[in-house]
């Protein structure tokens, strides 16, 4: 059975009547319509929880403006078409769900970090006039639900993901923050399973060392030992490694991701592989090979398919200029 249909089945359960309706909430006259038959089902409409969003996730430079426009249509548009569908409804509640991401800028959510700034922002200024009683909750990672949980990543980010999930809210501690935040009815919360303030020191760090200089004061690839059954390219990037992720020896097959690493680690890490094999490889390589060995073959393979590109290059060459002179012979 799918799984929201026994989430319906478990709201019945419980002596709930409930009305499932699917629309665009980015749409003005699809969210009007389900209005329209939620108040002929139930009379009166007392209260909204907007939690619509689509997974977010990438390099900034290699979103294109339709994946950003679909992560800000449901948050920012969705967000404004219920405020003027409601606004003259004296609802007890309305609240967004947002997501500390906004304040901690974690890494690659860059378009889901302005959705949610947006739908606090926009929870502040409801408030300043009076519009509507906007809550504006700013939810960290759930742990066994939600989008953390259920988007799809490569076998390699797993290691990232359950570090994250490890410290995750669960749903019996989201409900009663959720029951808390309603009893209270502030404009806007930030729900954090660690110091806020440390979260995002920790963050602007990450990014402040991301754009620093890419030369460290670590000691260079000679003086750091490598296995010896490492090959060259092996024991070179075993170097890099070690100096972005803070460690003295990497195995051929051990996780980048569960070594610490991350996006923005990652993106370092891909920064030094093209200064120093002059190949530029797209961040998602690194989560499609995250082991050593594995990221050694794909620079390796590259290089052994451009060497025999150049060397077929070369044996066509000697071929036209063979076939040209025995022309130039037949000729005489």
């Amino acid at each position: 059975m799918n799984q929201r249909i026994r989430q319906v089945l478990a709201l019945e359960a419980l002596g709930s009547e409930v009305l499932v309706l699917q629309a665009d909430v980015g749409d003005a006259e699809q969210m009007a319509e389900v209005l329209r038959r939620t108040r002929q089902a139930f009379g009166e409409l007392h209260g909204v929880i907007h939690a619509a969003g689509v997974p977010a996730g990438g390099l900034a430079q290699l979103r294109t403006q339709k994946a950003v426009e679909d992560v800000l249509r449901p948050k920012v548009l969705g967000t404004w078409i219920l405020h003027a569908l409601l606004r003259d409804t004296p609802l007890d509640f309305f609240v967004l769900c947002s997501s500390r991401t906004a304040y901690t800028a974690e890494p690659g959510q860059i378009d889901h970090c302005a959705a949610c700034a947006f739908q606090d922002a926009f929870a502040h200024q409801a408030a300043a006039t009076g519009s509507l009683p906007i809550i504006s909750l700013a939810w960290d990672t759930w742990r066994e639900v939600g989008q953390a949980v259920t988007t799809q990543m490569p076998d390699g980010a797993n290691p990232m993901r359950e570090a994250m999930l490890a410290h995750a809210l669960t749903p019996a501690e989201g409900v009663d923050v959720f029951e808390r935040v309603l009893a209270q009815a502030p404009t806007h919360v930030v729900v954090s399973t660690e110091d806020l303030r440390a979260a995002m020191a920790r963050s602007a760090s990450l990014l402040q060392d991301l754009m620093g200089p890419m030369e460290t004061d670590a000691a260079p690839a000679a003086e750091r030992a490598a296995p010896a059954s490492m090959d060259e390219a092996e024991r070179e990037l075993a170097d890099i490694w070690q100096r972005f992720l803070g460690v003295e020896s990497v195995a051929l097959h051990e996780n980048f991701f569960e070594l610490g690493g991350n996006s923005l680690i990652g993106l370092k890490v891909i920064n030094e592989v093209k200064r120093r094999f002059g190949k530029d490889l797209p961040v998602v390589s690194l989560f499609e090979n995250p082991t050593l060995s594995a990221m050694a073959r794909l620079l390796t393979r590259g290089q052994e398919q451009a060497s025999a590109t150049t060397s077929d290059r070369r044996s066509r060459g000697a071929r036209r200029r063979e076939l040209i002179q025995q022309r130039r012979q037949s000729g005489n």
